[in-house]
């Protein structure tokens, strides 16, 4: 068994999640654990958030979930996979 970490540029747009899974299928006999952080960017985005609120807040919650959802897209994945990115930036725009 290998553990394999991607983060940052690894995950950054749908072509480097291309690459990401590729390099996963072709050590797939070695029994992969995959550990991925978030999107490049996201992560500063969220820490961004601090002391928003109303339509700032709800702004910018919501291009973080355009973002998700455009990767998604170009990955041929169903949208409605990002429910719970959906709820939980809907939770945090309304506080």
């Amino acid at each position: 068994m290998i553990v394999a970490k991607f983060g940052g540029t690894s995950v950054g747009d749908a072509a480097a999640i291309r690459r990401l899974v590729a390099i996963v299928a072709a050590r797939q006999a070695e029994q992969v654990v995959v550990v991925v952080s978030a999107l490049a960017k996201v992560t500063d985005a969220l820490l961004g958030l601090e002391g928003l609120s109303g339509a700032e807040l709800h702004d910018r919650t919501t291009a973080i979930v355009e973002r998700h959802r455009t990767v998604a897209a170009e990955l041929g994945l169903e949208t409605s996979t990002l429910a719970l990115i959906e709820a939980d930036a809907t939770a945090l725009a309304d506080q």
